[in-house]
């Protein structure tokens, strides 16, 4: 389970480690139109041509939309990697460099908070009801849903730290 990692266990967090490249934003849940996951691919294009991928676990009907998308604007950098078991996205997590949920709404966002106890720093949007745990984290971000540029802003500054 989730609860089973500590921050001791995730290497990634070590200062000693070397950073792996390029920078790996991950994104988990389903995959419709109240997630804004068109909303992070646009806002990672506004990024330029620094190194990140983008890893996106999960499935939905906006799959074919989101796969042109990413294609169009990001050719060769979003990863789909389908529905996983949890097993495989507490993993996933814990290898991520920021968790990004930018949903227009979440009651609370239960992936930030698995996202948080291996030590993944995470971007979400205000609407998100985990935010003030992000806020408190003092590591990632939150931005008002749908503001491209300020999640644009947010997703740079995790690149350059």
């Amino acid at each position: 389970t989730l609860q089973s990692f500590t921050r001791s266990t995730v290497s990634k967090h070590s200062t000693t480690d070397k950073r792996e490249w390029p920078f790996r934003f991950l994104f988990v849940d389903r995959l419709i139109k109240l997630k804004r996951v068109d909303l992070l691919i646009n806002a990672l294009a506004r990024i330029g041509r620094r190194e990140f991928e983008l890893e996106i676990v999960g499935s939905g009907p906006e799959m074919s939309v989101l796969k042109s998308l990413a294609e169009q604007l990001l050719p060769g950098r979003v990863r789909f990697l389908g529905t996983l078991p949890i097993s495989e996205v507490s993993g996933q997590m814990a290898r991520a460099d920021c968790l990004v949920l930018p949903s227009w709404h979440d009651g609370w966002g239960a992936v930030i908070s698995e996202a948080m106890i291996v030590g993944t720093p995470v971007i979400c949007s205000s609407a998100c009801g985990a935010a003030g745990s992000v806020i408190a984290s003092k590591r990632g971000g939150v931005f008002k849903p749908g503001d491209c540029a300020a999640l644009s802003n947010l997703l740079r500054r995790q690149l350059e730290h």
